[in-house]
C-alpha cells in the first residue's frame, strides 16, 4: 500500500515539475534573440575572464571584427551572438 502511494506521490511530482518546465520553456522561446544569445555567453565563456589581458585583447578584437563583418551580411542574430562575447 505505501509504494502506492509513493508512487502517485512521484507520478503528481513529475507531472508539476513537467508543467513547470513546459512554461518556462514558453517564457523562454518567447524572448528576443538578443536577451536568449545573452544568457549563454554568461556561461558559456566564463573561463575567459581567467585569462590574461593580451589573450582577451586578442579575442576581444577577432569577435568584435567578425561580428562586424556578420552585419555587413546583414546576420544580424550571429553578430549579437559576437558582440555578446566580446562583452564577457
Amino acid at each position: 500500500m505505501q509504494n502506492s502511494e509513493f508512487g502517485n506521490i512521484m507520478k503528481a511530482a513529475a507531472h508539476i515539475k513537467s508543467t513547470q518546465m513546459d512554461q518556462d520553456k514558453r517564457k523562454f522561446d518567447a524572448l528576443p534573440d538578443y536577451s536568449k544569445t545573452g544568457l549563454y555567453c554568461g556561461e558559456m565563456f566564463i573561463n575567459v575572464r581567467k585569462q590574461n589581458y593580451n589573450l582577451k585583447k586578442i579575442a576581444y578584437e577577432n569577435l568584435k571584427k567578425t561580428g562586424l563583418d556578420l552585419i555587413k551580411v546583414e546576420d544580424y542574430n550571429e553578430a549579437h551572438y559576437r558582440f555578446c562575447k566580446v562583452n564577457i
